[in-house]
């Protein structure tokens, strides 16, 4: 009776952590990281005119083409241009109007989820995770982690990076991201 009883705990323990560890994953609201690209990735899906608007402090972009087809850059130094820029797209008429091309991984049922953009400056092309994604009220957090690594060399000129989150649709009015690494 005592070895039945003990196989009931340790099952039960076993069923309260798998459950803990998936409350615990960082899925709230079925968010997704669709996709992670550098804005020179996404010519040819995002619309021009959208990417030469929502520029950001700090990244640098192409300032012309040499004869060898190489480009030089320049960084944003302009202070009153954001650090960062968010975007909440909630139907197909928003989408088409971001998109040209949309990318295969960006597929989102409006009727039922919503799109969230996030865009900064970036020196680094490491993995990009959600960490956390909190409701309160009518505001919305994401914090987004990237491993951090010392001393491997792959930073490069900071670049204009943009995170495209899939998840439920909310009722919300204000939505606040962060990018942590480490």
């Amino acid at each position: 009776m005592k070895k039945v009883r003990r196989q009931i705990a340790v099952l039960l323990g076993i069923v309260l952590c798998a459950a803990v560890s998936a409350g615990c994953s960082g899925n709230a609201y079925h968010a997704e990281l669709a996709l992670l690209k550098r804005s020179v990735d996404l010519n040819g899906y995002i619309r021009e005119e959208f990417l030469e608007e929502n520029r950001v402090f700090g990244a640098f972009y192409p300032i012309g083409e040499a004869e060898d087809g190489t480009a030089d850059y320049e960084q944003l130094t302009d202070e009153s241009c954001p650090r960062e820029r968010i975007f909440c797209i909630r139907s197909e008429e928003e989408f088409n109007g971001v998109f040209v091309l949309p990318p295969q991984e960006l597929k989102a049922d409006f009727q039922t989820q919503m799109l969230v953009v996030y865009t900064q400056a970036c020196m680094y092309s490491r993995p990009v995770e959600i960490k956390r994604v909190e409701k309160e009220g009518e505001e919305l957090f994401i914090l987004f982690g990237m491993e951090e690594r010392r001393g491997v060399g792959d930073a490069s000129m900071p670049a204009q990076i943009y995170l495209f989150v899939v998840m439920d649709a909310l009722d919300v009015t204000s939505i606040a991201c962060a990018l942590k690494i480490g």
